[in-house]
């Protein structure tokens, strides 16, 4: 009687199989929400770079031009709005009666209009929806700048304005994404009505 010796079947899978397709699926899906998550911190380290620069740039016309500049929120770049957050752009611009409005016979040496999507930048009440620097580079008042992708809170950015008006970015000395106010305490809010925490 003559043995018949047959081969596995290539349809199916084995265990080990499976497993190694599920592992490699999970790296796959790790490396895909690390590289959302440095998309974001990149987006917000720039969107921050880029309005630290244009804090800078209106106290150092102050400075230079003898008279007070401010920077307001802007959504058409003509005039200021006290509506939404800087995000949706700015105007830097003399502010000769040191109203927080641009007003036409008033100088305007800046605007922005960035694109940023899911990313909010706000000013607390002091900075709700203006700074004004003084010839002296001083600060009309003191507060903050928080920057935040989708209201979450990992991630944020802060930047300190006190009354010497020099733009300072908020330290992360606890390195858990989350940014420190005056107290060396997180943040516990992106200055909107939703925070998420992760």
């Amino acid at each position: 009687m003559a043995i018949k010796i047959t081969k596995p079947s290539i349809g199916g899978f084995t265990i080990i199989e499976v497993l190694i397709v599920l592992s490699l699926m999970a790296v796959l899906a790790s490396i895909a929400v690390s590289d959302m998550n440095l998309l974001t911190t990149s987006k917000i380290l720039k969107a921050r770079d880029n309005f630290f620069i244009a804090l800078n740039k209106a106290r150092n016309l102050a400075i230079n031009h003898n008279s007070p500049v401010s920077l307001c929120k802007s959504a058409n770049m003509a005039k200021c709005t006290n509506q939404d957050g800087y995000e949706q752009g700015w105007i830097i611009f003399t502010d000769v009666d040191r109203d927080g409005k641009y007003d036409s016979g008033e100088r305007k040496f800046s605007l922005s209009n960035l694109n940023l999507g899911s990313i909010s930048i706000r000013g607390n009440n002091n900075f709700k929806n203006r700074v004004t620097f003084l010839p002296s580079g001083d600060s009309t008042t003191f507060g903050r700048f928080v920057l935040c992708h989708n209201s979450r809170l990992k991630t944020s950015e802060m930047i300190f304005i006190n009354s010497t008006g020099k733009p300072r970015i908020a330290p992360d000395n606890n390195k858990n994404r989350i940014p420190e106010d005056y107290n060396n305490k997180d943040i516990l809010s992106c200055l909107t009505a939703t925070t998420i925490l992760d």
